[in-house]
């Protein structure tokens, strides 16, 4: 079939007789395909390509889900390296997993003909936060705070640092649970234990629903998506089998309304359960500190002294906590012989008491893709919890967020509030880059005052999901190609001061925290 002529023909002749098909998947550099007939195929009907290059410092493995069809191993693609394959079948998923860790990319779906791009920049991360523990020691993971009511979603209840969720709009395949997970920052469902399949079982209602866990990177070697080792299972009797209800390519699991698992394939459909990191509760990192205050014994001094009772006299109290004021307030006969009783007062020394300055409330956030809304920024504007003159100030003035270049959008934050998206690009820090988000804050002391910090939460989700509201059910999603990594740079009337960069960005909403109290 060497011609689009003689392709019609032989489509004009089997459209009425039966079905056939090519293979399905190709790499550009390795396959060699040959008809029945045994002569070569110099022309094919493939008109997707996708180039995939691995960004990571991970070695990969290329796979391309057909549909349906089947899930066709591509190769190691190591870091640095290029493949280029040609999916068959518009749809067709194409993904990596880590070699090592088994975590899955989001990966890019092949929709439209044509030529696509795919840059592979995650599954490439060791420590993954799946909740139950502090990602960071300025945060406590709270569950009294997990979001009890998101749309579409039935609140399940929370579990050792998750809370967990089902989604109410019915049974989906396996990818489009896998998006639903995404979309409100959270992975399909990890089960580690006996008493977490008790608490799913006991909750989840009937009907059959998706684990996170499958074996499309090697056959009988399963993972979990979180990257997590796979220390308990409950596989029904003769399971896992590597095949399914309908389907022979049997790669991922479900549970059944036993709490039985089963393999199965990734076009089935069931229900979609969520498991989200209960959020995180910030912890002061300078907290107002406990002192225990005690006091000089009684004395007996001579009264007709005027300096008798003179503090470096008469003793000064000792305090537990460093940064304390004493003052103190005689009554009594102060006349030679009288008695005399001293009341000390103690209290934090004001100069060395934290207070918030400055804040950005995000939850202001408006983008519409209608309008030039996107490229502004106004609507991210300061606010002042201490008031303009708080701390040891006469005055603080701040600038609303603002960047150069970019644009912005919305998408969902904690506690069902909004939160700001920024694109941006390439591949490595520059000072002043135009797409930095800046703001400035002018501060006029009128005793001694700096600042000392600055907090932020951050998330670099595998998928976006943008939406105009925290109610709004017409959300745009997809696979998200986010950073891995970002910097802070702070400047002191034009003098840069502090600079961290390569902090590695997180799957799960994270508390910032920047320590600047011992810079001059």
């Amino acid at each position: 079939m060497n011609t689009t002529f003689l392709q019609k023909q032989v489509r004009a002749m089997l459209g009425c007789m039966l079905a056939f098909a090519l293979l399905f998947c190709s790499t550009g550099v390795q396959a060699q395909w040959d008809w029945w007939s045994g002569g070569n195929s110099g022309f094919t009907n493939y008109c997707i390509t996708v180039n995939v290059t691995n960004t990571t410092s991970c070695n990969m493995t290329l796979y391309c889900d057909e549909a349906g069809q089947g899930i066709y191993n591509m190769g190691n693609i190591g870091p640095g390296q290029s493949i280029s394959i040609q999916p068959s079948q518009f749809g067709a998923h194409v993904y990596c997993i880590n070699n090592q860790t088994g975590v899955q990319s989001g990966g890019i779906y092949a929709n439209n003909c044509g030529t696509i791009t795919y840059n592979v920049n995650d599954a490439c991360t060791t420590n993954i936060n799946t909740g139950g523990s502090n990602p960071s020691p300025d945060c406590q993971v709270d569950c009294s705070l997990a979001n009890t009511n998101i749309g579409n979603y039935m609140f399940l209840g929370t579990f050792e640092g998750h809370a967990y969720y089902k989604r109410t709009s019915g049974d989906v395949e396996y990818w489009t649970a896998l998006d639903y997970a995404g979309q409100i920052g959270g992975h399909l469902l990890v089960i580690n234990s006996q008493a977490e399949q008790n608490f799913i079982y006991n909750n989840a209602g009937g009907g059959s629903y998706w684990l996170g866990l499958n074996d499309a990177q090697s056959e009988g070697n399963f993972h979990w998506i979180t990257g997590e080792p796979v220390t308990y299972t409950n596989w029904a009797a003769g399971e896992p089998n590597n095949t399914g209800p309908n389907s022979n390519h049997a790669d991922y699991v479900r549970v059944e309304s036993d709490g039985k698992w089963y393999d199965d394939g990734d076009y089935a459909y069931h229900w979609t359960i969520v498991e989200v990191a209960c959020p995180c509760q910030a912890v002061d990192p300078n907290p107002t500190p406990t002192c225990e205050i005690m006091c000089p014994p009684n004395v007996t001094v001579d009264a007709c002294d005027a300096n008798a009772t003179d503090p470096a006299n008469t003793g000064m109290p000792i305090s537990t906590c460093q940064d304390v004021d004493f003052t103190y307030s005689d009554s009594g006969n102060a006349n030679c012989g009288g008695t005399i009783t001293r009341t000390w007062t103690a209290a934090a020394d004001a100069s060395c008491t934290p207070v918030d300055l400055v804040t950005y409330n995000l939850n202001a956030c408006y983008s519409n893709s209608g309008n030039n809304s996107g490229m502004e920024y106004h609507e991210f504007t300061p606010s002042y919890p201490s008031g303009n003159g708080g701390g040891n100030f006469d005055g603080i003035n701040a600038t609303s967020l603002d960047r150069s270049s970019g644009k912005h959008s919305c998408t969902y934050g904690l506690n069902n509030s909004l939160a700001a998206c920024f694109g941006m690009d390439g591949n490595s820090w520059s000072d002043n880059n135009s797409k930095a988000i800046r703001f400035n804050v002018t501060l006029n002391p009128d005793q001694i005052g700096y600042l000392s910090g600055l907090c932020f939460y951050e998330l670099a989700p595998a998928n976006y999901a943008w939406t105009a509201s925290v109610d709004d059910t017409n959300i745009n999603t997809g696979p998200n190609n986010y950073p891995t990594k970002y910097g802070i740079r702070v400047l002191k009337n034009g003098t840069e001061i502090f600079q961290q960069i390569n902090i590695p960005t997180t799957s799960f909403w994270s508390l910032e925290s920047f320590d600047f109290s011992n810079i001059p």
